[in-house]
């Protein structure tokens, strides 16, 4: 479809997108992501857990 980004994704601004670090307005305050990790993924928590330790 050629109105969406990529052919499948609606409302997607293409200038943000191929931007790298995004505007101030769009950053997290003190750039922290808040995250659960749901109890069904109880047994994977660790692995999940140190994947965010090595992107960081």
């Amino acid at each position: 479809n050629p109105d969406l980004n990529d052919g499948d994704m609606f409302g997607v601004d293409d200038n943000l997108v191929r931007n790298a670090f995004p505007p101030a307005r769009f950053r997290l305050a003190d750039a922290t992501v808040p995250f659960i990790i749901d109890k069904s993924l109880k047994d994977s928590s660790d692995i999940i857990n140190e994947a965010f330790e090595n992107y960081h």
